[in-house]
């Protein structure tokens, strides 16, 4: 008989088809594309569960979430495969997934796998990391669990069920895990965490508050996930509980609690930040201006490539020139960065990373192919309204025309400029 594992998530069924490779086994993987640890889930229906969606994420493919929901529990419904039910108690999401599975297979014979490895620390000492939870487990860790699901016993099985119909009933718009297992949470059960990772005189991005409040708040239980905390703290700032400087749904958004005094303009480069980037630059092509400086011939709506200072580079749109600075946005991670004109070199602050700049240099501004160019900005125009890592991962024709960016600027460099 062919086994069939319904994994709780798109993130967790991903790590379970490397581990089932890596394993050898020839049995497959059923990804569970919700998160019921949020929203409504009376009724519980594929309908209902892409409605609500649709008003948490911009341009929402309802018809297309409510069909894969749909198509999910039909192939459960109807397989005749031996199912494992994977997930972790300790997640909120998981733990509501496997409720919702045992209210749906009824009194149908399925083995179980609760994912409770025990903690493992890192070298060089620390807590974590504990994987409790699918979602912090790694290929390598799953392939081992492979033989080890039980089958669930009946009583079990009727407890399952009875806790996911109380849940139901109460309809919350969370459920939070305890020591006693799943239960309801009204919607501010998380701003408090949200309040606390702001302050009143200092600005912090909207990324490092959520940030902080996962890695704070993320053990013995992982209760929620980025998006339903940038929903939270949006609602916050709506509610005048916190004030933003610009769009709070932008990840670098200043935050803060009220009371405190307006944020400087975006700091610029500066003499010092330059100085550091010459000692970085050691060893690599020095510092120079272009006798004949192309990046004069900049303007907004441009698109520019830059190599950080290491392995990895960064495609931007340009947003203006003025002041001998090139302000530009990054397309992936919606990050403004502003590059000297007469040397290329720019920096940005990443507060979920520190203080610390991240710093990179231009290195291509050759026009990309029209049809290149109309794909990148659609890219850039879709990480500003959906904000969706996950549907941004799976869509085939997006990475193409990222990959294909990339090697079309790898191949039209800057040419060399004298003045070392």
């Amino acid at each position: 008989m062919t086994t069939l594992h319904l994994a709780p998530g798109m993130s967790a069924g991903g790590s379970l088809v490397r581990a089932v490779r890596l394993a050898g086994l020839d049995d497959e993987v059923l990804r569970f594309q919700d998160d019921l640890g949020c929203g409504p889930i009376e009724p519980y229906t594929p309908a209902a569960r892409a409605a609500w969606w649709s008003e948490v994420y911009s341009d929402f493919d309802v018809a297309k979430e409510e069909a894969a929901l749909a198509g999910f529990w039909e192939r459960v419904a109807t397989t005749d495969a031996r199912l494992v039910v994977w997930f972790g108690r300790n997640s909120a999401s998981e733990l509501a997934f496997f409720l919702a599975c045992a209210d749906r297979l009824g009194d149908r014979p399925y083995d179980i796998m609760d994912v409770q490895l025990p903690m493992v620390r890192p070298e060089g000492g620390g807590d974590r990391y504990p994987g409790r939870h699918m979602a912090a487990v790694i290929e390598e860790d799953l392939r081992t669990l492979f033989g080890t699901e039980r089958p669930i016993t009946t009583a079990e099985r009727e407890d399952a069920r009875r806790q996911w119909r109380k849940l139901q009933g109460e309809n919350a718009p969370f459920r939070v895990v305890t020591e006693d297992g799943l239960v309801s949470a009204p919607i501010d059960f998380f701003d408090e965490w949200i309040l606390n990772e702001a302050a009143a005189e200092e600005w912090r991005s909207a990324a490092r508050i959520i940030g902080n409040v996962l890695g704070y708040h993320g053990d013995p239980y992982r209760q929620t996930g980025d998006m339903m905390l940038r929903v939270r703290l949006v609602a916050l700032v709506d509610e005048g509980k916190l004030v933003a400087h610009g769009d709070p749904w932008e990840r670098s958004a200043p935050i803060r609690l009220p009371g405190g005094s307006l944020p400087p303009p975006p700091q610029l480069l500066t003499d010092e930040i330059r100085q550091r980037f010459e000692g970085l630059w050691q060893g690599k092509p020095p510092m120079r201006r272009w006798t004949a400086n192309p990046l004069t011939r900049l303007a907004t709506g441009d698109i520019i490539h830059a190599t950080r200072f290491g392995p990895s580079s960064i495609i931007c749109l340009v947003v203006s020139v003025e002041g001998g600075f090139i302000r530009t946005r990054s397309i992936a991670q919606q990050q403004v960065i502003d590059f000297d004109i007469e040397t290329g070199v720019g920096a940005w602050h990443d507060e979920l990373f520190g203080d610390t700049p991240i710093e990179c240099r231009i290195d291509s501004i050759e026009p990309l192919p029209l049809e290149v160019y109309n794909a990148l900005l659609e890219q850039d125009r879709w990480h500003r309204l959906v904000r969706d890592p996950k549907r941004w991962r799976e869509n085939e024709a997006r990475r193409r025309a990222w990959s294909t960016a990339e090697a079309f600027f790898r191949q039209h460099k800057l040419p060399a400029a004298d003045g070392a």
